[in-house]
């Protein structure tokens, strides 16, 4: 009987890219979903809409498509939230980028507990 072995490969030491915004290309601690239905980091997303509205764009163009968003309403999305930490605190001792996310997660809930009081 022969025996089964597990091996890493290079795409084992990379966070998978549904993880990652868009934009930032960074691991999304508060993703949001735009009017065209794609998924971003909101500090990103509202960067990008900024800048853009900065060049006269009163509504601005989806960063993936180019195409006018009908809103720049901004809807959490909860789903990916929840699977990026799930993945990062299985990933965390394995990839460094789960662990600063994490650690930015963290500071995040200080700060906002700390605007609270």
């Amino acid at each position: 009987m022969a025996e089964s072995t597990c091996h890493s490969t290079p795409e084992d030491d990379e966070v998978p890219t549904r993880l990652l915004c868009p934009i930032s290309q960074q691991m999304m601690i508060d993703p949001v979903v735009t009017a065209d239905g794609i998924t971003y980091e909101r500090s990103a997303i509202e960067e990008w809409f900024c800048k853009r509205r900065a060049v006269g764009d009163a509504q601005p163009p989806s960063p993936m498509t180019g195409e006018r968003l009908e809103h720049t309403t901004l809807v959490p999305n909860l789903c990916v939230r929840s699977f990026v930490r799930d993945y990062a605190e299985e990933h965390a001792a394995v990839h460094a980028e789960c662990a600063d996310y994490l650690e930015r997660l963290v500071q995040l809930r200080e700060a906002r507990h700390t605007i609270a009081h």
